[in-house]
């Protein structure tokens, strides 16, 4: 939203004087005599009046003529727009999700397709809820990846997060890996605080980097990590497809999930341990996190004026020429 000044106001006082003017003007254009004519010229059938269609376009011809006048009135007293926009004089949390995309992710037991479509549906809800904040994007399997690095742009980060598909970085779980992909993106930033938030299904059964050797350097950068364990220990269908070869697989999954593995590694970086069995709980849990990494941010507010002479020139012009195109061309008028 913004509003609009004026530099030179005298100037739309004119505007006031456009209905005189337009009157005299009419009175004018119809002023003069009455010529006699014998209507047997015309075999007795009488002066045929104008059609009804044609009056429409004089009519709206003289509005748009007129429209664009005024346009052009306002854009002579140099109008502006005047905007407030909010000025951060202080830096948010930086924080990296770290989202586990291994096969087991795609059990049926969270809505509304599986696991990893409702947490990723749940993290954009959690991204959408902050401010000033730079938030980036691990995946993790068998491989650990950098999806986004720490960005205030959100747009693009919601659209690598739709992108991410079950199993495109192997099959298995490397959650030290995963982590110490989000520490190296963490370690040189300058914000305060700087979180991850790790969110698997499993334990860890692959990877070069132990998950409690990550969380001891995480611990001494000052990164607290939030784990988060879903899914229920027991039977659940799981149904995904292999992004490189499009084979389907389906078929039952017990779950293992490594709760003493993720409380460890929540301890050590001083961070906390959550259990979701189910999408409700987990939304919850992002809101709890969200409210705990709340930042007091300094803020202030700048103005911006942008002059806006040149719309409304335009605007004016394209108008005239719109009535003078329906004068020319529909109306066959000769201008002279």
């Amino acid at each position: 939203m913004f509003d609009l000044s004026f530099d030179k106001p005298v100037i739309l006082s004119f505007l006031f004087l456009l209905p005189f003017i337009i009157w005299y003007l009419e009175k004018q254009r119809t002023k003069g005599g009455v010529i006699p004519f014998s209507y047997a010229v015309w075999k007795d059938r009488g002066y045929e009046k104008w059609d009804r269609t044609m009056r429409r376009l004089i009519l709206l011809g003289q509005f748009f003529f007129w429209s664009g006048v005024v346009f052009l009135v306002i854009a002579a007293a140099a109008p502006s727009a005047i905007s407030r926009k909010k000025v951060y004089l202080s830096s948010g949390a930086e924080i990296i999700i770290v989202l586990d995309e291994s096969p087991s992710m795609s059990a049926k037991d969270f809505q509304p397709e599986n696991r990893f479509e409702a947490a990723k549906e749940i993290i954009k809800n959690f991204i959408s809820g902050r401010e000033n904040d730079r938030i980036g994007l691990v995946a993790f399997s068998r491989e650990a990846a950098l999806i986004v690095p720490p960005t205030a742009e959100y747009d693009a980060l919601y659209s690598k997060l739709d992108s991410l598909q079950i199993m495109e970085l192997g099959n298995g779980t490397s959650i030290g890996n995963g982590i110490a992909v989000a520490i190296n993106h963490l370690k040189q930033s300058k914000s305060a605080p700087r979180v991850i938030i790790l969110l698997t299904d499993g334990d860890n059964n692959s990877g070069e980097i132990l998950p409690e050797t990550a969380a001891d350097i995480a611990m001494q950068l000052g990164i607290k990590i939030y784990t988060i364990g879903i899914g229920k220990n027991e039977d659940t269908y799981i149904e995904f497809r292999d992004p490189k070869t499009g084979k389907l697989y389906q078929g039952m999954y017990r779950g293992r999930l490594g709760v003493a593995l993720l409380k460890r590694i929540a301890k050590r970086s001083g961070g906390r341990y959550f259990y979701a069995p189910d999408e409700e709980s987990l939304r919850e849990i992002f809101e709890r996190i969200d409210s705990e990494e709340k930042v007091v941010r300094l803020t202030s507010f700048k103005t911006v004026k942008e002059n806006k002479s040149k719309t409304f020139i335009l605007l004016g012009m394209l108008l005239i020429l719109l009535d003078f195109a329906m004068r020319k061309i529909l109306l066959k008028e000769i201008l002279g």
